[in-house]
């Protein structure tokens, strides 16, 4: 059992640019976009930056402006990559900033850059495995409409097959996760008992 001393930041700790919320707003669509994003978290805004598209040139790009720690106003631009898939259309990318790697999010700071420049986590990461088993059991009660621990019913139009695999998945995980725990006590009552 591998235990962590410190957690790294997480995703879900900065503000993140996504190439899908630019398409999202229409600003891969056109030739020459100007506008703003702004992020919320509980109602409340968090932080908002002006995005400006620019396909005229050669290169295409996104240019980013907002003000970072309410001192300095920073401007400068992420410049964007395409690919094509077999299943067809464009994919677009932003180029890192700091390390040149093509990604889909960049994360905010004093400049946006990928997650591996950052150091940062998925959330899911810091978890311990316990954690984990819940978190997929509570997927799978999302998917069956179980409010807290409801016995389940199978929802309407879910197939029987389709039902009783969830129910058995959800009650796999939650043995796991309580026999987890249980090692994990057993093993600290030894530790103290030495």
């Amino acid at each position: 059992m591998a235990y962590r001393y410190y957690k790294k930041s997480t995703t879900d700790d900065y503000l993140d640019l996504s190439i899908f919320k630019l398409k999202e707003y229409g600003y891969l669509d056109c030739v020459y976009k100007s506008g703003g994003i702004a992020w919320t978290r509980g109602g409340r805004e968090t932080g908002s930056i002006s995005v400006t598209s620019n396909f005229i040139d050669g290169k295409k790009y996104i240019e980013l402006s907002y003000t970072h720690k309410k001192t300095e106003d920073l401007k400068y631009k992420v410049y964007l990559d395409k690919t094509y898939p077999n299943y067809g259309g464009v994919r677009y990318w932003f180029i890192c900033p700091n390390c040149g790697r093509r990604v889909g999010v960049i994360y905010g700071g004093r400049i946006f850059i990928c997650r591996k420049c950052r150091d940062l986590a998925y959330p899911t990461q810091n978890m311990q495995q316990h954690d984990r088993f819940l978190e997929k059991k509570f997927k799978i009660f999302k998917k069956l409409k179980v409010k807290g621990n409801e016995i389940f019913d199978k929802p309407k139009n879910m197939h029987w097959k389709t039902y009783l695999r969830l129910r058995d998945k959800a009650n796999y995980y939650e043995g796991r996760c309580y026999l987890y725990l249980d090692t994990f006590i057993t093993k600290m009552k030894n530790r103290i008992n030495k």
